[in-house]
């Protein structure tokens, strides 16, 4: 007796366990017939893109094209090359100048079925870093560091920048996480909107500092060394890049897509989990006909120097 009320109690828990589920149906979206364009050119280096088809929702591989008529015009109307393919990238030996406006089409026969154009910025020549430390603690004590990074804006044009630093190990650099940095609350970077999105770069207009030179204030955990005295804060870079106006937006959507994806585990893809991530953020683009994205930009590396604390 006492064995069937045993079994009794399973069933019923099963019974209704069984009855709170329900199976729904998942239909993937149709796949759009629209190319996609990847081209982030660097200024003073060859210019080049891929093209791409879109993929399923549960597919982890890219569908490259090999096989497209792809141009390269200066100024809009100048074609000054045919981009051959090679290792899945249609390359051209033209290199990207600053100052020069540069378009690429994809053609077949005469129609033009995708168009993107970006101008090329020059890079930020005029850049101050400095770095001091030992006034400012965490919660635990441990010491922060305290960078400025000081940039003069040119008045004449609207500029994009794109920030981010870090450390080099064995001739490898190592980009700061979003984890490293500690009260973020320099205007401009509250200005963008972004620091809710766990940044590990930062991207900014001179929207605040129109033509004048303008001082970032970035607080940051660092490693730090001995050298027999005492303890010193290891050497940081920072990575300041010019961008064109069409990379500005599509870095701020990415970060915002970046940080709704973060959870997931691509190494074992679970399509139910990218579906049930939070909601869908639509990246920027400035393809004609198209998605994906053609810009540019130009860089500039630039050691931290140590200021002593007065």
């Amino acid at each position: 007796m006492k064995h069937y009320s045993l079994y009794c109690s399973f069933f019923l828990i099963f019974s209704l366990s069984a009855s709170c589920v329900k199976e729904i149906l998942l239909i993937s979206p149709q796949i759009s017939d629209e190319l996609i364009v990847n081209g982030i050119i660097k200024a003073y280096e060859p210019i080049g893109i891929t093209l791409t088809k879109q993929i399923e929702i549960s597919s982890v591989k890219t569908n490259p094209i090999d096989s497209a008529s792809v141009i390269l015009l200066l100024k809009n109307d100048i074609i000054i090359d045919t981009l051959g393919f090679s290792v899945n990238r249609y390359c051209s030996d033209q290199v990207a100048i600053p100052g020069n406006q540069y378009s690429v089409q994809r053609i077949n026969s005469d129609d033009v079925h995708l168009y993107a154009r970006t101008l090329v910025p020059d890079s930020v020549s005029d850049i101050i870093c400095e770095f001091t430390a030992g006034r400012l603690f965490d919660e635990y004590g441990e010491p922060i560091t305290e960078s400025f990074i000081t940039i003069t804006d040119d008045e004449n044009e609207d500029d994009y920048y794109l920030l981010y630093l870090g450390e080099y190990s064995d001739s490898t650099f190592s980009t700061y996480s979003y984890a490293a940095y500690w009260q973020l609350n320099d205007p401009v970077l509250i200005n963008e909107g972004i620091l809710e999105y766990n940044p590990s770069y930062f991207v900014f207009s001179d929207e605040l500092f129109k033509g004048e030179p303008y001082t970032l204030h970035i607080n940051y955990h660092v490693g730090y060394s001995y050298n027999g005295v005492g303890y010193f804060p290891i050497p940081a870079f920072c990575v300041i890049q010019r961008i064109s106006e069409e990379y500005y937006f599509f870095m701020k959507s990415f970060l915002r897509h970046k940080y709704n994806q973060q959870y997931i585990d691509y190494s074992r893809f679970d399509p139910m989990e990218l579906l049930l991530k939070g909601q869908p953020i639509e990246l920027y683009t400035n393809i004609d006909n198209g998605l994906g994205i053609f810009a540019s930009y130009a860089e500039s590396l630039k050691a931290f120097e140590f200021i002593p604390i007065k």
